[in-house]
């Protein structure tokens, strides 16, 4: 009995950790979706956008612009609020609703 309560629990957490992990892959492929679009719109690369940011006290690598991009990592939400007025857009426009509010 105590056996299958644990199987039932561990079964439970790993839906879990994989319904998370799906979510959070949306999440960071709508994000990265969202900056290549505007990145597209202006002609940049990675290195426009790392040169944007440094211009605007941000301090990344080209390569973390890519990861962005690549779904790999996300901005942390100051520099996504900086990224934005980069862009000339809204926050809201730029990150998931539900990514702001994690």
């Amino acid at each position: 009995m105590y056996h299958n309560k644990c199987l039932e629990t561990f079964s439970k957490l790993s839906i879990d950790k994989t319904c998370s992990m799906v979510y959070n892959s949306v999440v960071m492929r709508t994000l990265a979706d969202a900056i290549r679009e505007r990145m597209v719109e202006r002609g940049w690369s990675p290195a426009h956008v790392t040169t944007a940011l440094l211009d605007r006290g941000v301090s990344i690598h080209p390569v973390t612009v890519e990861n962005w991009l690549s779904g790999k990592s996300a901005p942390r939400l100051g520099t996504a609020r900086v990224l934005a007025d980069v862009f000339g857009i809204t926050l809201d426009s730029l990150v998931p609703a539900s990514m702001s509010t994690e």
